[in-house]
């Protein structure tokens, strides 16, 4: 069996797969956040027909200036000072 990723719409995946069976019992709304990007593209990851990972990239849209300067000092965040 191989792996294979590819591109699709959430419209075209079932969410009586059992992938979703923790998503929706874990995620009070899950169902409906998942009809409301119907039209939206997301990765799936499939081990022959079975649906085995979902990768979705959210969009954002905002103004980077506003997240201020980067860092210079090195530190990389709390696990490395």
């Amino acid at each position: 069996m191989s792996r294979q990723l590819r591109a699709t719409k959430f419209r075209a995946l079932s969410l009586s797969d059992p992938f979703f069976d923790s998503l929706k019992a874990g995620y009070r709304g899950f169902e409906s956040w998942f009809n409301s990007k119907a039209d939206e593209e997301l990765y799936v990851i499939e081990d022959g027909r079975r649906l085995s990972g979902m990768i979705y990239l959210k969009h954002e849209n905002y103004d980077a200036s506003s997240l201020g300067s980067p860092r210079t000092d090195g530190c990389r965040g709390p696990s490395n000072p």
